[in-house]
C-alpha cells in the first residue's frame, strides 16, 4: 500500500502544488492527515489565536498525480477506509458568534476535547458511534483556491455520507487530477454547524480514471443512494445546479453507470 506522509501538506486546491506521489489508475493510496488545527491544540487550555499563529486551517495531504487522468475525464474515488488517529476529538466553539455576511467575528472562544474510546466518542456523557469521513476531498481546479472552499472540484464539502464504502465521482480539470484529502471528522450531522469532531488520522482511497466522461458536478454513490454536490452563492442556485447535475448523470444511460461501477 502506498502512503503519502503527513509532511506533504497543502493549503490550496491548485494545479501548482508540488506532486507528493504518482500512481497508476486503480491503485489504492493512504493519506496521512493532521486535524484541521494542524494538531496544535493539545488540550482545553489551547487557543486558536495563540497556538495556531502562523498556521492556516485545513492542511490537506497530497497531492497525488494519477496517471492517465486528463481534463474531460472523471476521477472515481472509492473510500476504502477512514481511520481515526486521535485519542480526543477537538471542537472549537464561540459563546458569542455574530455573522456578518459569511465571515464570523469571534468574541469568546472555547476549545473542547471529546474523548474517543474504540469506535465511540463520549460527547458530554453521551456515547456516539463514530462515522469518520474526510471533510475535504478533491482535485485541482484550473486556478488556486483555498482549502476552506468547495466547488466543482470537490473540496471542503463537509458531507457526512462521504464515508467508508461510498464512491466519489469528480470531474478532472488538470492533468493527473492532483488528488488531496484531509480535515477528518470523526462525527458530524447534516452540515458542519459550528464544527464537527475534528481528528487526525488516515484516509485510504482507491483512485480510478473513467476516460471520456466528465461530470457537471461531483457525484456521491452510497449503498442505497446517489447524490450530486453543487456549490453556489445561494442555496436556490445550488439546488438547481445539483438537480441539473443529477439529470445529466443519469441521462447518459444505464450502461455508462454500470461501467463506472465495475
Amino acid at each position: 500500500m502506498k502512503t503519502v506522509d503527513k509532511k506533504y501538506q497543502v493549503h490550496y486546491y491548485s494545479p501548482y502544488n508540488q506532486v507528493a506521489m504518482q500512481v497508476n489508475s486503480g491503485e489504492s493510496v493512504v493519506f496521512q492527515c493532521m486535524d484541521t488545527y494542524n494538531d496544535r491544540l493539545p488540550d482545553e487550555t489551547s487557543s486558536v489565536g495563540r497556538d495556531m499563529a502562523g498556521f492556516a486551517l485545513n492542511p490537506l495531504n497530497g497531492p497525488v498525480y494519477v496517471k492517465e487522468a486528463l481534463p474531460g475525464d472523471t476521477m472515481k474515488i472509492t473510500i476504502e477506509d477512514v481511520r481515526v488517529g486521535s485519542s480526543h476529538a477537538t471542537m472549537v466553539v464561540n459563546d458569542n458568534l455574530v455573522l456578518k455576511g459569511f465571515a464570523p467575528y469571534v468574541c469568546e472562544e472555547q476549545v473542547i476535547k471529546i474523548p474517543i474510546e474504540g469506535d465511540e466518542a463520549d460527547i458530554f456523557g453521551n456515547k456516539v458511534k463514530l462515522r469518520p469521513f474526510p471533510g475535504c476531498l478533491g482535485l485541482a481546479p484550473t486556478e488556486k483556491i483555498s482549502t476552506m472552499f468547495p466547488g466543482r472540484f470537490g473540496g471542503n464539502m463537509d458531507c457526512k455520507v462521504l464515508t467508508k464504502g461510498s464512491v466519489f465521482y469528480v470531474p478532472v480539470q488538470v492533468e493527473g487530477g492532483l488528488v488531496v484529502a484531509g480535515d477528518i471528522h470523526a462525527y458530524q450531522g447534516d452540515g458542519e454547524i459550528v464544527c464537527g469532531l475534528e481528528v487526525s488520522g488516515e484516509i485510504q482511497l482507491k483512485l480510478e480514471v473513467v476516460k471520456g466522461r466528465e461530470e457537471m458536478w461531483p457525484v456521491i454513490e452510497t449503498e442505497d443512494m446517489w447524490y450530486t454536490v453543487a456549490s453556489c452563492s445561494t442555496m436556490e442556485e445550488a439546488g438547481h445546479k445539483a438537480v441539473q447535475g443529477m439529470m445529466e448523470f443519469f441521462v447518459r444511460g444505464q450502461n455508462d453507470i454500470l461501467i463506472m461501477k465495475s
